[in-house]
């Protein structure tokens, strides 16, 4: 009886680990909901930018975003914003949690996620949105990963106008494997 308790006990041990703090390099595209007045002003636009993820627990990622862009901010046009003439520098910098449906084991794990973040335009006109999405997290060698994700971030201040975004990233650890 002791043996096949203890044979019970070492399957049912819990090997899921939680993953090591990992830097990415992140391409994206924002998608902009074309208003009205939006003529000549950006309604999709490529980005780039890097993320640093770190493993709260099994099932829990935080990650932040810093993205970087070059484009005419297509703001409403009831804000009275002058409208931007030529393609100007935009920086995005998020916060967010991503809920695993699976531990980091499985080659391929669903996760949802949710957060806050801050844009600024122009080096004047600050914007604030709150991204939520899904997305899939593909194991790649030596305890890096790819993500592929689909947010909708949503207006959280006056000057933000809602839009979707799409990314792929590839991470690497911060620390490499002890050996």
């Amino acid at each position: 009886f002791m043996a096949l308790s203890l044979s019970v006990q070492v399957i049912a041990q819990d090997t899921a680990t939680v993953k090591p703090a990992s830097i990415a390099l992140r391409l994206g595209m924002y998608d902009f909901k074309k208003t009205n007045n939006t003529d000549g002003l950006t309604k999709s636009v490529a980005n780039y930018g890097f993320q640093y993820i770190q493993g709260w627990n099994k099932k829990v990622d935080f990650v932040a975003n810093v993205n970087l862009s070059t484009f005419k901010y297509p703001y409403y046009t009831s804000l009275k914003v002058p409208k931007a003439y030529t393609d100007k520098d935009y920086v995005s910098l998020d916060f967010n949690l991503n809920y695993k449906f699976l531990t980091d084991e499985h080659p391929v794990v669903p996760y949802i996620t949710a957060g806050m973040g801050v844009g600024i335009d122009r080096l004047t006109y600050y914007t604030a949105y709150a991204p939520m999405g899904a997305g899939l997290q593909i194991k790649a060698n030596y305890g890096s990963y790819i993500f592929i994700q689909a947010t909708h971030n949503a207006e959280t201040s006056n000057l933000t106008k809602k839009h979707n975004s799409y990314s792929i990233s590839y991470s690497l650890p911060i620390k490499g494997k002890d050996r």
